[in-house]
């Protein structure tokens, strides 16, 4: 019986840790050639539903920035509503607002998969009614690994979720697309964890084509 509990909490353990594990992989990424400008003042507006979900991904955003002395300024402080703001509306703000640069992200589908979670082996202590005292074993190692016995768990299917997710420069005074990246997300653990550890990856790319320090 109490073999039987210690193999249930090791299967719990390993579906809590799989499901911790939020990874996000870059798709694709376009950069115009021909942009030569600096961005200086960016304004970062995440098109989420979820408001929390999107005050994190933009306060994650400008925080990112401003660590790298870029000005930016995430849209929930102007924009306040869950309603999309009509392009006429942000427009005329980013411009009286000496916004050089604006940040789009937002999610563009989903999928499910089957993936396989692979078996585990974990280390139980004995339980104190098999314990054999030190002169029952002629040898250190087999006294050393008597107060443990081996848990194997078997390898098993489980569903996964992706969000598939887009991140758009754009540039203020043309409206032309600077850069793009295309991403997927495995859904897993606490949406803030998950949304940080995006972001740090669309910062990466910025880095990588040199438009940001």
């Amino acid at each position: 019986m109490r073999t039987t509990s210690v193999y249930l909490l090791v299967l719990m353990l390993a579906v809590a840790l799989f499901a911790a594990c939020a990874t996000t992989k870059v798709i694709s990424v376009w950069k115009d050639a021909s942009y030569q400008g600096k961005l200086r003042k960016v304004f970062v507006y995440a098109i989420l539903k979820n408001q929390t979900n999107r005050r994190i991904a933009e306060d994650e955003f400008v925080n990112h920035f401003k660590a790298r002395g870029i000005d930016a300024v995430p849209s929930y402080t102007v924009f306040p509503g869950d309603e999309l703001v009509k392009k006429e509306v942000l427009d005329e703000k980013l411009k009286t607002q000496g916004f050089d640069t604006l940040l789009l992200t937002r999610l563009t589908g989903s999928k499910e998969e089957q993936v396989q979670v692979p078996g585990t082996i974990t280390y139980q202590p004995t339980y104190p009614g098999m314990y054999q005292p030190a002169p029952y074993y002629r040898t250190w190692p087999g006294y050393y690994t008597s107060g443990y016995t081996a848990v194997y768990t078997s390898s098993y299917m489980t569903e996964q979720k992706s969000v598939m997710a887009e991140a758009n420069l754009y540039d203020v005074a043309t409206e032309k697309l600077i850069w793009t990246v295309a991403t997927e997300t495995r859904i897993g653990g606490k949406s803030g964890k998950t949304i940080k550890a995006y972001v740090a990856v669309i910062m990466k790319e910025l880095r990588k084509q040199r438009l940001v320090p």
